[in-house]
């Protein structure tokens, strides 16, 4: 393990600022890509079926272009996360995989911000590292990981299917499903309920904001509140647990 000195910093910022780049640009257009992918699926089989071309008559998705302010806000998040991982960790091949964790996870929150999906690809390659990286217990044994892998994506599925039959809607996405699975990759079995918890904490305390700021304010209320992204509450509860380990054994025990 290396300790951080002060000849390290500016290089490590530096990285820092390309992947905060990369980041923005991953969640700007990678659902962007997607989703002309998908439209022109779509347009083929429609064009195929009624015997017609209707590719032309449809406008392609444009990708979304954040403001200034929310990229200098998303990059200094993101060197938020890097110097409490680098903080927390040193510098290790643990920290490797635990920063390729966090930009991961800032990814997914800001695509879930903006777009309500989350792309199986970027949950599957972080479901996989997080599996190849507890082969040598960085977070858990690779027993508990795997463990993790299906309690996560099992209890989420049931979960998902119970609370859809009552209220006869959506109410929990398959993206979070699999993101619950791919947190149990990372942290084995135990950790998912608190996890869980936690996320939903946070995503409760952020409607009852949401819902008391309208009521201030004489804003009607709008419904469209209780549809939330809950990839960035889980994202938030990985990251405090992340940072928190040392702290979490009586809980394991």
């Amino acid at each position: 393990m290396l300790k951080i000195s002060f000849t390290m910093a500016l290089p490590i910022l530096l990285a820092n600022s390309v992947v905060a780049y990369a980041i923005i640009l991953l969640s700007g257009r990678l659902p962007f890509y997607l989703a002309r992918q998908w439209r022109q699926q779509c347009l083929v089989w429609l064009s195929e079926k009624h015997h017609n071309n209707i590719l032309s008559e449809q406008q392609q998705p444009k990708p979304i272009i954040l403001p200034g302010y929310l990229m200098w806000l998303i990059t200094g998040l993101c060197t938020l996360l890097t110097i409490s991982v680098l903080w927390s960790f040193q510098l290790s091949w643990q920290t490797v995989f635990t920063l390729f964790f966090v930009w991961g996870l800032l990814a997914l929150s800001l695509i879930d911000c903006q777009h309500h999906f989350l792309p199986d690809g970027l949950i599957y390659a972080l479901l996989w590292l997080g599996l190849y990286g507890n082969t040598y217990a960085y977070f858990a044994n690779i027993q508990d990981a795997i463990i993790g892998v299906i309690a996560g994506y099992g209890f989420s599925w049931l979960l998902h299917a119970g609370l859809q039959h009552h209220y006869r809607r959506e109410m929990m996405g398959h993206g979070d499903v699999k993101f619950m699975s791919m947190l149990g990759a990372w942290f084995g079995w135990q950790y998912l309920p608190i996890l869980a918890l936690q996320g939903c904490l946070l995503a409760g305390l952020y409607a009852i904001t949401l819902y008391l700021y309208q009521c201030c304010w004489k804003h009607p209320y709008d419904r469209s509140i209780v549809s939330l992204p809950f990839a960035p509450f889980l994202a938030c509860s990985s990251w405090v647990t992340l940072l928190c380990l040392k702290y979490y054994p009586w809980y394991v025990q």
